[in-house]
């Protein structure tokens, strides 16, 4: 294999490399830096609000809710995700099963 690209050491290819079963693969958002009236957020805060949520970036064959697409921001829990790599941008990529996304984060724009 390919040290390059796939499921190997280096960056996580998605089109190489896909969840299996009813798997989901996300990446946390960046951390924001202030609320939308213009309030900074404290560092430690910030880190908490970004490990509850993630975007969804590849979904396995058997997820059977059609919302939970690629793109979709999910809540998910805070700990029981498996790191699965890195994106060449050097986001990490978690995995963690359908039954344990808790909501989906529907955006005014979205609706």
């Amino acid at each position: 294999m390919s040290s390059s690209s796939g499921c190997g050491m280096a960056a996580l290819d998605l089109d190489a490399c896909q969840p299996l079963g009813d798997r989901i693969w996300f990446v946390a958002p960046d951390p924001p830096t202030q609320t939308a009236s213009g309030l900074l957020f404290l560092p430690e805060s910030a880190k908490e609000f970004v490990s509850l949520q993630g975007e969804i970036v590849a979904r396995g064959q058997r997820v059977h809710d059609p919302l939970l697409q690629p793109g979709l921001r999910v809540v998910v829990p805070r700990f029981g995700a498996v790191r699965v790599g890195e994106l060449t941008d050097r986001r990490v990529v978690w995995a963690i099963g359908e039954a344990d996304v808790k909501a989906a984060v529907i955006t005014s724009s979205e609706q």
